[in-house]
């Protein structure tokens, strides 16, 4: 899979699910991407396979590209630590 986040381009030759239970917060274990600098973006997702077949004798291989993009709105989060009185 290759992914435009319109900041970097990112190829992934792994990806695992993220459980519906993970911290939404934590870093994917396999690919994953960390906006710089909040606004919209168009993400573009491209995903290629190398398909080989072979039936009654006969055999070769197909290429096959699928893409798709979609709407991301990047939003900032901030963490403030206060000191309390001492």
């Amino acid at each position: 899979m290759v992914f435009d986040m319109q900041e970097k381009v990112v190829r992934c030759t792994a990806m695992t699910r993220r459980p519906s239970t993970a911290d939404p917060r934590a870093k994917s274990p396999t690919c994953g991407y960390v906006y710089q600098r909040k606004g919209d973006r168009t993400v573009r997702a491209t995903a290629s396979w190398q398909i080989s077949w072979a039936a009654q004798g006969q055999s070769g291989t197909v290429a096959m590209t699928r893409a798709s993009t979609r709407q991301l709105p990047v939003r900032e989060l901030l963490a403030v630590n206060v000191r309390p009185n001492s």
